[in-house]
């Protein structure tokens, strides 16, 4: 009986592996950033979530990656940023700060839509890059009233756990 027992041990573990299809494998990963379509709160991943997407032979082309960036997300559980079609103009990296330009369409989003943009756009820009902080720009109109916002990776805060502090007093 334990013999038979093992052996159906065996034969699962060689079987299951090979269920494993729907987790892609990537040799050249990229994380993206996106706004959830269905918000909830007191989560890490509950308005902003990644994507994880095959560079390919972009890896290292940042311009041509945020192009793809801005098409939006291949699942249907996140969004793009902008709900418009926005447009890369110009990227440039200048000590630890990359400064982008985006088409002016950037610049029909205002409030926490803008907001949410581009705490997702500095995310991905941190992370293909390694920059730490990131200079948005609409080519020729304000964003928001502002000639251009600039984000760190501090800035966004994807967590707020004061309340459950403050819950615990």
């Amino acid at each position: 009986m334990k013999r038979l027992i093992c052996m159906l041990l065996l034969a699962a573990l060689l079987i299951l592996p090979g269920c494993q299809g729907n987790t892609p494998e990537f040799i050249n990963p990229v994380t993206f950033y996106y706004p959830k379509n269905d918000v909830s709160y007191f989560a890490s991943d509950s308005v902003i979530s990644r994507e994880i997407r095959e560079a390919g032979e972009l890896r290292e082309d940042v311009p041509q990656l945020l192009s793809m960036y801005l098409q939006g997300p291949e699942g249907d559980t996140l969004k793009k940023p902008f709900p418009q079609a926005v447009f890369l103009r110009s990227f440039e990296i200048t000590g630890s700060t990359a400064n982008i330009v985006l088409s002016d369409t950037a610049a029909r989003s205002s409030g926490l839509e803008l907001t949410t943009a581009c705490a997702c756009l500095t995310a991905t820009v941190c992370d293909l890059t390694g920059v730490s902080t990131v200079v948005i720009r609409a080519e020729s109109k304000l964003l928001d009233g502002n000639k251009t916002i600039t984000m760190n990776l501090s800035d966004i805060l994807l967590l707020d756990d004061s309340l459950v502090a403050f819950d615990q007093n």
